[in-house]
């Protein structure tokens, strides 16, 4: 399977991570809390909004000893606004997961995931 390790963050070269995986989906089927979640503009499982002003606010419940790691659709590119690496990264560090996932749906190069230029943030 095609990857690539983000530029950014600090990789823990050798080491594993093992815990519960968490895709934030509106759809119920796959959502952790059990309840239709809804983010503002964006859907939840690209990560672009803060999970704190998801309807119900999502959070991750941390448990001794386990990890979380968070799986985050690449994307969207159907919306005119950007939606960086860096945003999924931060929303869901600030949800509580301790590690992230995203992938990509469409065939095509596997991309590395770089912090984007300041000169290119509106």
């Amino acid at each position: 399977m095609p990857m690539s390790l983000a530029d950014f963050g600090i990789p823990k070269f050798g080491a594993s991570l093992v815990g519960n995986l968490v895709y934030p989906s509106e759809d119920i089927q796959y959502n952790p809390t059990g309840k239709r979640m809804r983010c503002s503009d964006i859907p939840c499982q690209y990560g672009c909004q803060p999970f704190a002003d998801a309807r119900p606010p999502f959070s991750i419940t941390k448990q001794p000893g386990r990890h979380t790691i968070m799986l985050l659709d690449r994307g969207p590119k159907e919306y005119d606004q950007p939606c960086y690496f860096l945003t999924k990264a931060y929303n869901a560090q600030q949800a509580g997961a301790d590690a992230l996932l995203v992938v990509d749906d469409t065939p095509g190069e596997v991309a590395m995931a770089v912090v984007p230029d300041e000169e290119a943030v509106a």
